[in-house]
């Protein structure tokens, strides 16, 4: 598990009242299969841009394109390679 995956996996503990346990939450586990919802996302979102000092691209900010750990932890890599 890289750093980002483990720290995002404590942010959406601390922002989003999972349906299952965190330790049953895999880097590919659909955000909405745990009861994430288009705020909460948003919200993710936004924490995720203050904490990594990224901004994310606007065709990312939709949960399709970043409805996994895996997903996220990509963009982040991403944005900071740029």
């Amino acid at each position: 598990m890289t750093k980002y995956e483990t720290e995002l996996r404590e942010m959406i503990v601390a922002l989003v009242p999972l349906t299952v346990p965190i330790h049953e939450v895999d880097i590919d586990t659909d955000f909405r299969m745990l009861g994430m919802d288009s705020l909460a996302f948003i919200n993710l979102v936004t924490k995720i841009e203050d904490k990594f000092e990224i901004i994310f691209p606007d065709e990312k900010l939709i949960m399709e394109e970043a409805s996994t750990i895996q997903k996220l932890s990509a963009i982040i890599i991403e944005c900071k390679m740029e």
